[in-house]
């Protein structure tokens, strides 16, 4: 059995808590070009908790930190399954995914640096596309309304990742659905859907001020 099929077979296990959605996201051909990429050969993880062993299979660690890096987005955002699959799949194309997929750590051995990854990939993409949309003045306007500039942040900067990564959660979560427009690559965006992107944009922004207050209690709560 070659990786893939490895891989495939063993989203079926107890210890995969995404399982569904790993499955289906293995089935994507960007998907199968990262396991591709996978090295040969075992590793010795900090802690036999996770796995049951800590000399593990490198494929072992990448299905590992994948399933995990879909589980803290799931619980993190409110969002149709729909659309929270097509986010996933902008999201694995991140300058950032291999530090998480292809690291020899396991995602709970130290979950403060990979959770600053998980910041800097589910951020990066959103954060491109709205330092273009706020050059539009009705963007601009309702970012200064909510006191977010994009060219403030460095996602190599963990206390930026965080802000903008709670910022974009945020607003997805006061939106639930109908975002998918909102994650297209920032240099593909045709100049003559500009007007229908910046609808879009305006649309969230709004929910978004509007609901903000509630979310924040929201969150204060849980």
């Amino acid at each position: 059995m070659n990786k893939y099929e490895e891989l495939r077979s063993m989203c079926s296990s107890s210890k995969i808590l995404c399982g569904t959605d790993v499955y289906n996201l293995l089935e994507e051909d960007y998907m199968k070009e990262l396991v591709s990429k996978i090295k040969d050969g075992t590793v010795t993880v900090k802690s036999k908790m996770a796995l049951g062993t800590n000399k593990v299979q490198r494929y072992e660690i990448f299905l590992h930190n994948l399933d995990r890096f879909v589980y803290y987005l799931r619980d993190r955002l409110f969002i149709n399954p729909t659309e929270f699959r097509i986010y996933l799949g902008y999201l694995i194309e991140s300058n950032y995914i291999d530090k998480i997929l292809f690291s020899k750590e396991l995602f709970e051995d130290d979950s403060f640096k990979f959770e600053v990854y998980f910041w800097q990939i589910a951020s990066e993409r959103l954060l491109g596309v709205l330092g273009v949309m706020s050059m539009l003045d009705p963007i601009r306007e309702r970012l200064e309304e909510l006191k977010f500039n994009p060219k403030d942040y460095n996602l190599k900067k963990k206390d930026d990742a965080r802000e903008v990564f709670n910022f974009f959660s945020g607003m997805i979560c006061c939106r639930h659905d109908n975002l998918f427009n909102l994650f297209i690559d920032n240099k593909t965006i045709e100049t003559e859907r500009i007007d229908f992107y910046m609808w879009a944009w305006c649309s969230v922004l709004d929910e978004y001020i509007k609901k903000r207050e509630y979310y924040k209690k929201l969150i204060e709560i849980n």
